[in-house]
Parts: C-alpha cells; structure tokens; sequence
C-alpha cells in the first residue's frame, strides 16, 4: 500500500513539473512515455525509479530540438525579409536611373537646336549620332508618334515598372518612387525645370502605373506635384 501511494506521489511530481514546465504539449508526450514505460516495467519487472530523470531528458531534448528549430526558422525569415528589401531598393535605383536617361535624351532631343556638336556628338538614335539628324527629323523625334514623343517614352518607363515588378505590390510601388526619384534628377540635371513634354511624359507613366498598383488593392499618394 505504501509502495503504491509513493509511486502515486511521483507521478504527481512528475505531471505537475513537466506540465508547468512544457505545457499540455509536455504532458501528452509524458502520457505516451509513462504508458510505454509500465507496459515494459510489467514485462521486465522493473520498477520506476528514475523515471523522473529519464522522462525529463527524453522532454528536454523534445523543447531543445523544437526551439533550435524555431530559432531556425526566425532566422531564415529575417534573411529572407533582408533580402526582400534589398531586392526592392535595388528596383528603386534601376528604375530611377532609367526614368533620368529616358528623360535626358527626350530633352535632349527635344533641345536639339541649342545642343553643340560635342553634345550632339555624344547622344545617339539607333547607334547613330543625332548630330547626323537634321532639325526636321529631330522635331519629329519628339512629335507625337515619335520615339522620344510623350507616348512612346512614358510607355518604355511603364513596361520597365510594370514587368521589373510582375505581381508584386511592392515592388510596383518601389518602381513607382524610382520613376519620381529619376524625374526629380533629370530635373536637376536641366536646371531645375524641364519643359512641358517631360511632365506630360511623367504623368501619363503614372497614371498607368497607380492603375496597377490599384488592381493588387494598393493606394499611391501623388508626389508629382
């Protein structure tokens, strides 16, 4: 009788400090260890001493191998977050850097008549120099239908957001802040004021490039102004 009351009173301890200790998760594995454990101290006629020492071990390694692997998995989760966000500053600086040359030579172009030989030298159309160009053939350059025109200059900054992002929100809005971070340089560049053609370029880039944000459920606030 006593012997029974004092493996009753282990029992206890052991469920009260592994319960407090590992939770209920601890003492469902307890359970299962227990069971195991008297089916085979019936078979071997063992008995129970220094269960409490073998239970604890075995449970020790279970929250030590669950939090390794937790830990584990935070880490993984912060470098990929890191890499996430060096991913969308470097999308930032490619679109910035290509909205500035698109901008550049649409106002170079468009400036042709003020542009000296060396400058003109130095910028080309289908590897050709625009100093080869005559002035009509400029003009025509930035009309309407032509390649440095509002149209087709605002649509090669639209594609470079829009396919450099795919799907990803973030990335649309990161190409977005690119193309306004490359105009405010372009600006710069041109004495702080560019003429009317940029910003109808600008307008007309981020007007299609909100639409997109706005499909995926995203806003924009509009800093063009």
């Amino acid at each position: 009788m006593r012997f029974l009351k004092n493996n009753f009173m282990v029992k206890s301890f052991e469920k009260n400090l592994i319960g407090s200790y590992f939770g209920s998760y601890g003492l469902s594995i307890y359970k299962k260890i227990r069971y195991f454990y008297e089916r085979l101290k019936k078979i071997k006629g063992e008995d129970t001493m220094g269960s409490i020492q073998t239970n604890l071990s075995v449970l020790s390694g279970i929250k030590y191998n669950s939090f390794r692997t937790t830990g584990k998995a935070v880490n993984n989760k912060t470098l990929s977050n890191v890499a996430v966000k060096n991913e969308i500053i470097q999308f930032i600086s490619q679109t910035r850097i290509d909205t500035q040359q698109s901008l550049a030579d649409q106002n170079a172009v468009f400036h042709f008549n003020g542009l000296s030989k060396e400058d003109k030298a130095s910028l080309l159309y289908n590897n050709t120099s625009i100093s080869e160009l005559s002035v009509d053939e400029a003009n025509a350059l930035v009309s309407d239908d032509g390649y440095f025109g509002i149209d087709k200059t605002s649509q090669r900054i639209i594609d470079f957001v829009i396919k450099g992002a795919g799907n990803d929100l973030d990335r649309l809005k990161a190409g977005r802040e690119g193309v306004l971070r490359g105009f405010a340089e372009a600006e710069k560049a041109w004495g702080g004021k560019l003429p009317d053609i940029s910003y109808e370029t600008l307008k007309k880039g981020l007007d299609a490039i909100d639409e997109k944000i706005r499909e995926f459920g995203g806003s924009v606030v509009d800093l063009s102004t």
